[in-house]
């Protein structure tokens, strides 16, 4: 008796010894298991064979704590992930412990959590909830982090990223919606507003990016331009429609507040003047390299001379201003001056020689005059041209005309020419190319264009015409006799420029400064600077604003002609702008400029409305008579049903269109007054039959059935007349159902009407009832219905 309550002290011993040393088993645990070990020996110090099963107790005492300690942590208000872990632990010991009653064939004692996975499943829902909640709330702080960012300094991919991560931000609220989450509070909650500022940043930064790209581009191609090496006069006209655009460029930047990018050219004024500069010297250089090959003459070395010292003066300038001097064949000038100052001594000692030789040659010319004496009497009629053509051009006209006359032409022809800047009398150009020397002849009709009389300079008049008022300077010309003067504005946002001249067309040629000689009939264009004021948004932008803050905002921004219009029609919100006109015009953009006193019109919706918009909620899903009752409901008194045929089945009593106040409804938020008219069309499925019911009965009523079916019908019964039998034995079914054949319509009958035509319209839902021609009892088993 004693060895076997010691063998059974030693097996509980043993197996208290391997729980206390598992890591599932916590401190207070094991206190309770020891406890309870402790306990029993006390109670059987004898072993009289009424001591408790060890195993029994041990896995009792288990069960036990396991379930106190998950009611403990299920009663919890605020678990922590903590405590989540700890549960999840228990919940599988727990349920390890259940298996082990059911597989020892004992009764679990009385615990309260008999079904641990459900708690288990409880605490993955609240951890997947957590989970999203603090995605969202991360993604959230990402947006507004986004949209700080963009509002410092406006970057497109920024932008891009913001309106990518609010649309993952509203599928994630409608998916913690859809699962009952109560959502936190959030900053980027109003992803339609934040995403109308968003893309207005967008749109900024896209148009300030561009601008500043393309001064980027425009600024290289100018500082290519001026160090490519070749310069000359199709490369000068480049470059000023270069800066011509580049000034354009600065000023676009100035009139929408965009800082000046950082460029090479600064003043494109500057870049026009130093390729201009370098286009004069490569010329000068060209001159000094063809005076060098070609001069012969004591002149021509001297006028070589001059061109270096002219070269001299523009490498001084390029100097002082700081600009790179330019490649040129010649880029020693004092060596270039020495050599041909040698050449000139060199010809001063020869000329010496030459007065001997003139001597001689005294009687050779003698020779020549008879010669020419020849010559003059075989060119008879005809006269030598005194000059080339192209020389004339510049010279006054009365010294070309003599010089003709005096070579003896008689037939001159003067035109006048009015237009161009030239002075009065200079030779514009003759009409035919002539060749110096060359003979022709003496009646030739010889046209000389040339500028016409009364023209008046012009320069002092327009001294400094950039910084005067358009007035001044019209003044000016005026009083100089012009006539025919007329005016134009430019709108600029700066009011300090406000009447200062912007520009002159003088005789049909843009004017900036310079020698110039007009009729004072010439068409003189005056163009001057007006304050304009920007309208600050495009015009779809004011649609659904506050047309009171609109109207303030305008009025406040300078505009003096603003006036409101109430509008009762529409659905828009009471008091929100449905229409704002500018000078009559609908659409313009946030850049337009206008003058302070255009006419701004502010159409608004009338007051009295009430929100119907969830009266409308998907209403193109939703059956008719529900949104007629939800308008019931709400009080509107003017609702109009139109009932609309198709022969389509899905679409039975949804709703076609909605008109509100005249106009076609399509969803959104909707404010109407309680008697505003509207219409709601809706459909209603009527469908043909496609037969006349005189010929239904020679069809089978199995085909009849399908075509009806594919029809849209879909309330057809089939049942069976049992009117057929077998004939008398020797004479078969022929005798005994004449006329009639097994399975086709006896009777036939749709919403209890049986006569119609095949044009007739029928509910698709109407019952229909098809009744066969049967033998009793056999034969067509799929019906089961009998009449």
């Amino acid at each position: 008796m004693m060895d076997n309550q010691f063998d059974r002290f030693d097996s509980g011993n043993d197996e208290l010894n391997e729980l206390l040393s598992s890591d599932k088993i916590d401190s207070e645990e094991r206190e309770e298991l020891i406890k309870a070990f402790t306990a029993t020996l006390i109670d059987n110090p004898l072993g009289d064979g009424k001591a408790e099963d060890y195993h029994s107790l041990f896995t009792t005492i288990q069960i036990n704590y396991v379930d106190r300690k998950i009611t403990e942590l299920r009663s919890a208000t605020t678990p922590t992930q903590a405590d989540d872990e700890k549960a999840l632990g228990y919940c599988s010991r727990l349920r390890e412990l259940i298996n082990l009653f059911a597989s020892e064939g004992k009764d679990l004692p009385p615990i309260k959590n008999t079904r641990p996975e459900e708690y288990e499943s409880e605490i993955k829902k609240r951890r997947e909830k957590e989970a999203e909640l603090n995605t969202l709330v991360e993604n959230d702080t990402k947006i507004n982090n986004l949209l700080i960012q963009a509002q410092k300094y406006p970057d497109e991919d920024i932008c891009n990223e913001i309106l990518s991560n609010l649309e993952v931000l509203k599928t994630q609220i409608s998916s913690c919606k859809e699962q009952g989450f109560s959502i936190p509070q959030l900053r980027c909650n109003n992803s339609k507003e934040i995403a109308k500022v968003v893309n207005k940043l967008k749109s900024f930064a896209n148009k300030r990016d561009n601008l500043y790209r393309l001064m980027l581009e425009t600024d290289d191609k100018i500082s290519e331009l001026n160090s490519c090496g070749n310069y000359n006069k199709q490369n000068l006209k480049l470059i000023k429609s270069l800066c011509e655009q580049q000034n354009n460029n600065i000023q676009q930047c100035l009139s929408n507040g965009y800082p000046i990018p950082e460029l090479n050219n600064k003043n494109p004024s500057d870049s026009i003047s130093q390729h201009k500069h370098y286009v004069n010297m490569v010329e000068i250089d060209s001159k000094i390299t063809t005076d060098l090959l070609n001069a012969n003459t004591i002149i021509q070395y001297k006028k070589a001379i001059e061109n270096c010292d002219k070269q001299v003066e523009n490498i001084e300038v390029c100097l002082n201003k700081n600009w790179a001097i330019p490649a040129l064949a010649n880029n020693d000038i004092q060596q270039v001056k020495e050599t041909v100052q040698s050449k000139i001594k060199i010809k001063e000692k020869k000329y010496k020689v030459r007065l001997v030789i003139i001597s001689v040659a005294a009687l050779a010319i003698l020779v020549v005059m008879l010669i020419i004496v020849f010559t003059v009497k075989s060119h008879e009629g005809k006269s030598a041209f005194p000059y080339d053509s192209a020389y004339a051009k510049g010279q006054n006209v009365e010294s070309v005309q003599k010089g003709l006359y005096d070579a003896g032409f008689t037939n001159i022809v003067l035109d006048k020419d009015e237009s161009g800047w030239a002075k009065e009398g200079t030779v514009l150009g003759i009409s035919d190319a002539y060749d110096k020397g060359t003979y022709y002849n003496s009646d030739s009709e010889i046209h000389i264009k040339y500028s016409c009389e009364g023209r008046i300079e012009v320069s002092d008049l327009l001294n400094d015409w950039h910084s005067r008022k358009y007035t001044d300077v019209i003044s000016s010309l005026k009083s100089a006799g012009f006539n025919n003067i007329s005016k134009t504005k430019t709108g600029i946002l700066n009011d300090s420029q406000k009447d200062i001249t912007a520009g002159l067309e003088l005789n049909g040629i843009d004017y900036h400064n310079g020698e110039c000689y007009i009729p004072t009939s010439a068409p003189i264009k005056v163009s001057y600077y007006v304050y304009q004021i920007s309208i600050g948004n495009d015009s779809e932008e004011f649609l659904g604003k506050d047309y009171k803050t609109v109207e303030n905002t305008l009025k406040e921004s300078g505009f003096s002609n603003v006036r409101t219009e109430e509008i009762s029609s529409g659905w828009a919100k009471e008091g929100s702008l449905t229409k704002l006109t500018v000078n009559g015009e609908e659409n313009y953009k946030s850049n337009n400029t206008y003058d302070p006193d255009a006419q701004i019109v502010v159409q608004y919706s009338s007051g009295g409305r009430t929100n119907a918009t969830s009266c409308f909620s998907d209403w193109q899903n939703t059956n008719y008579s529900k949104v007629k009752a939800n308008l019931d409901k709400a009080g509107f008194t003017n609702v109009k049903m139109i009932e609309r045929i198709t022969d389509v089945p899905s679409n039975d009593e949804l709703i076609s269109t909605i008109k509100i106040n005249n106009s076609t409804f399509n969803g959104g938020e909707c404010y109407i007054q309680k008697d505003a008219p509207i219409y709601i069309d809706y459909y209603v499925c009527k469908l043909k039959i496609g037969i006349p019911s005189s010929k239904i009965k020679d069809k089978n009523y199995k085909d009849l059935s399908e075509e009806l079916k594919q029809k849209g019908f879909s309330n057809i019964t089939i049942k069976r007349a049992d009117d057929m039998y077998h004939g008398f034995i020797g004479f078969g079914d022929w005798f005994g159902s004449w006329g009639t054949t097994e399975g086709n319509v006896k009777e036939f009958s749709i919403g209890g009407k049986t006569e119609f035509s095949k044009d007739d319209l029928f509910d698709f839902d109407n019952e229909i009832i098809i009744i066969v021609h049967t033998y009793e009892g056999e034969g067509n088993e799929d019906i089961t219905l009998k009449d």
